[in-house]
């Protein structure tokens, strides 16, 4: 995993694994709404962009969801 900032310099985080693979999208989710609360504050223009990764496969569901089903499908 790598992060980075516009003009700045670019640093491995992490390696993706399947376990971090399992909440990549919540730890997502989490800076996305930390960034967006930041950027109303400052009350200028902003643009974030969230691709989630969970339509990649394989996909494995997390613990709060293993062995449960729905019937919405």
């Amino acid at each position: 995993m790598m992060e980075g900032k516009k003009g700045g310099k670019v640093v491995e985080k992490e390696k993706i694994t399947m376990v971090l693979k399992l909440n990549l999208d919540t730890e997502y989710e989490r800076r996305a709404f930390k960034y967006l609360e930041k950027s109303v504050k400052s009350d200028k223009p902003f643009l974030l962009y969230n691709n989630y990764t969970l339509m990649h496969m394989p996909v494995l569901p997390r613990k709060k969801f293993k062995r449960k089903r729905t019937n919405e499908f």
